[in-house]
């Protein structure tokens, strides 16, 4: 079953061809609108679905995981389905899935897309796999009941503002192997320490020293 967000981008779609139908001067608007939006409703049944999952093949043959039914709770993604590899986690794939406390994530997966899991309020932990080597922007925007975040060592790269809105957030922490990022005492700093990346907003220090090297 497609979630909301899917039927949204319909909606969108269809406000847009109806706007460009009557910039036009079609004088048969209802017509066309209406044919258009039968158009898009056949185009849904397009979407490969696995579960609760919504999935897409990339161009190396892969898969990416491209949407999430909003009513779930618990959410699984396989490291493979029909024997394709499931890499990557797309944009907004597990937006607003406002009720899921857990995911598991296999190690096959090696991206995390922008706003991936963005205003998941009920997630309260999260572990990024080690496959993991990329994490998009605003990856957890938003997600307030979110206390503690481990990031694995292969991550090379983690977008900006991911953790925005993480009000509960206190701790980042960080294998001790990644080459390019390190937590102290929670906070997110990059591997030599120079560069403060993120202050987990839920931390409740007065104050913070950083020491300079």
């Amino acid at each position: 079953m497609l979630s909301i967000k899917k039927w949204l981008s319909g909606l969108t779609a269809a406000v847009v061809l109806l706007c460009g139908t009557l910039f036009a001067g079609n004088g048969s608007v209802l017509t066309e609108f209406f044919s258009g939006v039968t158009e898009m409703t056949a185009s849904a049944d397009e979407y490969t679905t696995y579960g609760d999952l919504t999935y897409a093949y990339l161009d190396d043959g892969t898969i990416e995981i491209t949407d999430c039914d909003t009513s779930v709770t618990e959410a699984e993604i396989p490291s493979e389905i029909d024997g394709v590899a499931v890499t990557s986690i797309g944009d907004d794939a597990f937006s607003y899935c406002r009720t899921m406390t857990e995911i598991t994530i296999p190690d096959s997966v090696t991206s995390i897309g922008d706003g991936a899991f963005q205003s998941c309020i009920l997630l309260t932990s999260f572990v990024i796999p080690d496959g993991v080597e990329c994490i998009g922007d605003s990856v957890f925007y938003y997600c307030k009941g979110l206390t503690t975040v481990t990031i694995s060592q292969n991550v090379t790269s983690i977008g900006i503002p991911s953790f925005y809105g993480c009000n509960n957030l206190t701790a980042i922490e960080v294998d001790e192997n990644n080459e390019n990022y390190s937590g102290i005492d929670g906070v997110l700093f990059d591997k030599d320490q120079s560069t403060l990346i993120t202050f987990p907003p839920g931390k409740q220090d007065i104050s913070y020293i950083i020491s300079v090297k």
